[in-house]
């Protein structure tokens, strides 16, 4: 009897061995199970992040595709236009630099152009307008040029101590019989932002 209880033993521990390392061997399939399928989801939204980046990029590199197409094109007469104002950071206090695109739709000549700008802020509580002269070195001589297409203008702006810029404003115009005069305002803020 004692010999059957020990051997009745010995076959349910082993059973109950079996059981555990079949339970074991169950939570470890699911762990790894799980494991996969949250390397799989992350792959998946990687791959949905990148596919939105290019849709972005591809966007961007069609509206610049319609913009040279544009500028091509004679249809819009002779005109000029400013375009990717933007206001960068250059790690010196109080100074930034100002890039703006100008471009000229058409297949004509060269036009010879002025541009200058203006930049509205406070100083001391008082509401004051500082012009390119005002604002550095860069602007002080340089600005007419001859477009025909597009050109890129950088200038640094060097603030006058104290002055804190609210509104920007840009204006190019013909020092000829030639294009309209054209004039852009922007926000400090959002000139700032577009550089980002």
């Amino acid at each position: 009897m004692t010999r059957e209880r020990d051997a009745r033993l010995v076959e349910l521990q082993t059973a109950l061995q079996e059981l555990a390392q079949e339970r074991d061997a169950a939570v470890r399939e699911r762990l790894r199970s799980a494991r996969h399928r949250e390397v799989a989801e992350a792959e998946l939204a990687a791959c949905r992040r990148d596919a939105e980046a290019r849709e972005a990029e591809l966007l961007v590199l069609r509206e610049e595709l319609a913009f040279y197409q544009r500028l091509a094109d004679d249809a819009g007469g002779d005109r000029i236009g400013l375009r990717n104002i933007a206001v960068h950071e250059t790690g010196i206090e109080g100074e930034y630099e100002l890039i703006f695109q100008v471009h000229r739709a058409g297949l004509r000549g060269e036009v010879p152009l002025i541009w200058d700008l203006e930049l509205e802020g406070e100083r001391d509580g008082e509401r004051v307008s500082q012009g390119a002269d005002d604002l550095g070195p860069d602007l002080q001589s340089g600005r007419s040029f001859d477009l025909r297409f597009l050109r890129t203008v950088r200038v640094r702006l060097v603030l006058p101590e104290g002055f804190g810029p609210q509104r920007l404003s840009i204006r190019v115009e013909s020092e000829e019989d030639g294009p309209d005069r054209i004039e852009e305002t922007r926000g400090w803020a959002a000139a700032r932002r577009a550089s980002e």
